[in-house]
């Protein structure tokens, strides 16, 4: 310590920052790794090495150099050890990271193997060096000699040197990868990590040159147990310039590792690491610095420590916000992405309308743009949801000018996304298959991050999620808008078929017999005939009736307010109908067929009132009818004196009630059948209708 504060705080500070950063890192990419191969294993204890080495730093700061400090000379030499294995654990992890140990056939293994050998003695030799012939002079003895310290100073500069050189160029030229999107992942983390070496190269010689210098004026201090401001202050300062150096490498080797992930064996990083990362450099910030104050400016640093309880209790608080906060985010993500995408509607819309539906295609844009985050993005369906689906989904429209090509080896491995070279696939950085177990449904090719260069491990699983979700929710809305075109196409046709046939019957065939029979009644065939004619008079009072005649030439609710009439005359009830004119004007936008199946729904409620009705003698039965129109047409038949149905649902209804619905679903709508209060019985008619301004 120089004894200035302006230059001693930022010293103790930033020691304290790099210790706290090391220790972070090094725990978390131990315990973020998907698997901890060896190579995870010696990235974390490369990072806590380095940070054992400043929290000795840490302590030699705080004590001075005070030759009546029995723990200066401990630190001293504790600090030795991290310090020659840093550079040998940064340098088999650059090799272990750039595929040296994945093929020994490789122009990495080939390059580089007798280098590591020649790394491996080096650092076993310092390591024996340090344990056998001890180099270091103890601080607390005046007599100690300089010799083997000399040896260190000149060749430790040396090993450091080559251990970077080595890394740089393992960097720089990688060998081939074993692992998944390892290419991808080693092109988006190499600026970081070469910008780091590059770094530690510096540092490298400003560490050399502090040897040389610091021992030449080191020596006579050591022997007078003094150190005059002369050494100490420039000596500081190269300190604090060598700190500042490898901070910046820190924050550089943090940025590749926890937003890169380059240290997990996880191939693609995730959005939750990246933010925790951001939030440890600026807890780390504040407590070293709260910390390096209290124990320069605080004559009783026991005491001050207690301001460490509102720190931390502070800093818990403001993490536990923060987690809180995006578990809102991610819940409204969840919620938005289950939130219903009108099916239902789109079921019923017009048969001849393209697919999927303008619905179906404003949620595609929203997963674009509000979920995955793309500038651009191209589906390309397949297999068996192509015949449900367009042949390409574009958003936005017209933003693509070509579709990237498919590789035919991509077919065979369609489990894993592919990364794709923008400047070759019209900008699109990955090709994403989408897999279920009918096999390969599509291939989804993202664009660029609307945020940031880069997709998330979060990112590209929800991405794959979302579309296939919204590839079976619109294929299961064609195939069951198509089963419904067909089924009315079909009850039209039988209709046609039907009144034809009545029309033949009853014109033709009915006065063809009679004009027999009269002809000719006393010969022996007038008995079938007689029998032929009464056949098929019965056929055309059982077939199905004809659409009431009222509904095309008056409107629906005319025919409904007749036929309730009819059968409140015949129960001896009250009606009353009370038909909102708007609900009388959406009735009319109702196809025919629409029309009539309301109709014959309101027909078959209105029978059943007979059926599950049971008055005292002095109470009067009353049938009330209303009807409203938002949207959907609704028409309420309610009446007392029914027998409590218990809230059952149509399904445990009668036949005719779940025949009707059936008949409803057609169009959309439905019946349900419910009890507002005891002895009241209530029936709810729906279905979507066409609002007139």
């Amino acid at each position: 310590m120089s004894g200035l504060p302006l230059l001693d705080w930022p010293a103790l500070t930033l020691s304290i920052f790099n210790a706290f950063i090391l220790c972070w890192l090094g725990f978390t990419v131990l315990l973020e790794a998907d698997r901890r191969a060896w190579g995870v294993w010696l990235s974390a204890e490369g990072l806590l090495l380095g940070a054992i080495f400043f929290i000795a730093h840490t302590a030699i700061l705080r004590s001075g150099w005070d030759w009546n400090n029995p723990l200066i000379n401990f630190w001293w030499r504790a600090g030795w050890w991290p310090l020659i294995l840093s550079p040998f654990a940064w340098y088999c992890v650059i090799l272990w990271y750039s595929g040296f140990w994945d093929n020994a056939e490789s122009s990495l293994h080939h390059r580089q193997a007798s280098w590591f050998g020649l790394v491996l003695v080096i650092t076993a030799f310092l390591l024996a060096w340090m344990a056998l012939a001890n180099p270091l002079p103890d601080l607390d003895d005046q007599m100690g000699t300089f010799a083997g310290f000399y040896g260190l100073a000149i060749a430790f500069p040396v090993y450091i040197l080559l251990c970077i050189l080595l890394s740089l160029d393992a960097i720089l030229r990688p060998g081939p990868t074993a692992h998944f999107m390892g290419n991808e992942a080693r092109r988006i983390a190499r600026p970081w990590l070469t910008a780091s070496t590059l770094v530690l190269l510096l540092v490298c010689f400003l560490v050399a040159f502090a040897l040389i210098w610091g021992i030449n004026t080191f020596e006579a201090g050591y022997r007078n147990q003094v150190f005059s401001p002369s050494i100490l202050l420039p000596l500081t300062e190269l300190d604090v310039i060598i700190e500042v150096l490898i901070t910046i490498a820190i924050l550089l080797i943090g940025q590749a590792a926890m937003v890169y992930e380059v240290f997990s064996s996880i191939p693609l990083p995730r959005s939750g690491l990246r933010k925790r990362w951001s939030f440890a450099i600026v807890t780390g910030a504040l407590l070293a610095c709260v910390l390096s104050s209290v124990f320069l400016f605080f004559t009783q640093p026991e005491l001050a420590y207690l301001v460490l309880i509102p720190l931390i209790t502070g800093i818990l608080t403001i993490q536990n916000h923060l987690s809180v906060k995006d578990q809102i985010i991610q819940t409204e993500q969840l919620r938005r992405l289950a939130r219903p995408q009108q099916i239902y509607e789109s079921i019923f819309s017009n048969s001849q309308q393209d697919v999927p539906s303008s619905n179906g295609l404003e949620e595609f844009a929203w997963i674009c743009t509000d979920l995955i985050q793309a500038e651009k993005i191209i589906l390309l369906p397949s297999g068996v949801l192509k015949s449900f689906l367009p042949d390409i989904v574009i958003f936005p429209e017209q933003s693509a000018k070509n579709t990237p090509p498919i590789p035919a080896e991509w077919v065979d491995e369609t489990t894993q996304p592919k990364a794709l070279v923008p400047e070759n696939c019209d900008g699109f950085y990955w090709a994403i298959p989408l897999v279920s177990r009918r096999g390969l449904d599509g291939w989804l090719f993202l664009g660029k991050h609307i945020n940031h260069g880069f997709y998330t491990k979060e990112d590209i699983e929800i991405a794959r999620s979302a579309v296939e979700r919204w590839m079976d929710n619109q294929s299961a809305a064609e195939i069951a808008r198509r089963l419904v075109s067909l089924q009315q196409e079909s009850r039209i046709s039988s209709r046609l078929l039907d009144q034809k046939a009545r029309r033949i019957l009853h014109d033709d065939i009915l006065p063809l017999l009679h004009t027999a029979l009269i002809s000719d009644s006393k010969s022996p065939a007038a008995i079938q005939i007689t029998e032929a004619h009464h056949q098929v008079s019965q056929l055309l009072r059982e077939a199905p009736p004809p659409p009431p005649p009222e509904i095309a030439a008056h409107g629906l609710f005319t025919a409904i307010r007749q036929i309730a009439n009819s059968e409140a005359e015949f129960l001896h009830a009250d009606l009353n109908v009370d038909v909102d004119p708007q609900a009388e004007q959406a009735a009319a936008s109702l196809s025919a067929d629409a029309a009539e199946a309301v109709y014959h729904a309101v027909r078959e409620s209105l029978r059943n009132i007979q059926k599950h009705t049971h008055l005292p003698e002095d109470e009067r039965l009353k049938i009330k009818i209303t009807s409203k129109a938002d949207g959907l047409l609704f028409i309420q038949i309610e009446n007392n004196g029914t027998d409590r149905y218990d809230n059952k649902s149509v399904t445990d209804g009668g036949q005719g009630i779940k025949l009707h619905n059936a008949m409803l679903a057609e169009f959309g709508g439905g019946m349900r059948l419910e009890n507002p209060s005891d002895r009241i019985a209530r029936v709810t008619i729906v279905i979507p209708v066409r609002m007139v301004d």
